[in-house]
């Protein structure tokens, strides 16, 4: 938390009740928690010249959510195929959902390699 504290505090700021590790609150400014977090948006501020360039990251979070699927329910427990088409069903029905799932990132009911 000392990122956000440094420089450019400026009197009468709101501050946000952020806590540090050791559960005390530190008054942080709303302007300098702005500035540390990362916009929602922030995939494709990076992705913006070679979008390609993410689909290994982004495929790998369909992955992670296969996983995820499988610890999750019962049914998809050893049966990794079965949770990539629920996701893929899922991914049919709600586009929208995941922010990789809305520019077209979306698990395939294939895989790749030897699985």
């Amino acid at each position: 938390m000392h990122g956000l504290m440094g420089g450019g505090w400026k009197r009468g700021a709101t501050t946000v009740d952020a806590k540090d590790p050791g559960g005390e609150t530190l008054g942080v400014s709303a302007k300098t928690y702005r500035r540390a977090t990362p916009p929602r948006q922030s995939s494709t501020l990076h992705g913006r010249y070679y979008k390609s360039a993410l689909y290994p990251l982004l495929q790998r979070i369909n992955d992670l959510l296969v996983r995820w699927a499988c610890r999750k329910f019962k049914r998809f427990r050893r049966r990794p195929k079965r949770a990539r088409a629920f996701l893929v069903g899922i991914a049919r029905r709600e586009p929208e959902l995941f922010a990789h799932w809305a520019i077209g990132i979306k698990p395939s009911g294939s895989t790749m390699g030897a699985v």
